[in-house]
């Protein structure tokens, strides 16, 4: 249910998964991947906006004067 959710705003995409060389995958299976946008939350992503996201986004400064 919250896989269908995050699919539905976007934050990742439904794909066919194909079994690799270890067969470690069910033929016909799927899968979950990031959207490019969502990419950018990642820590390990170079152009990553997640602590400019996480500044904009602080309790402290989103309180009322």
């Amino acid at each position: 249910m919250l896989m269908c959710l995050r699919v539905h705003f976007g934050f990742f995409v439904k794909q066919n998964v194909t079994p690799t060389l270890g067969g470690n995958y069910e033929e016909g299976g799927e899968g979950y991947l990031l959207v490019p946008a969502s990419r950018l939350l990642l820590m390990e992503e170079p152009l990553s906006i997640r602590a400019f996201l996480l500044t904009v986004l602080n309790p402290i400064r989103m309180d009322r004067w």
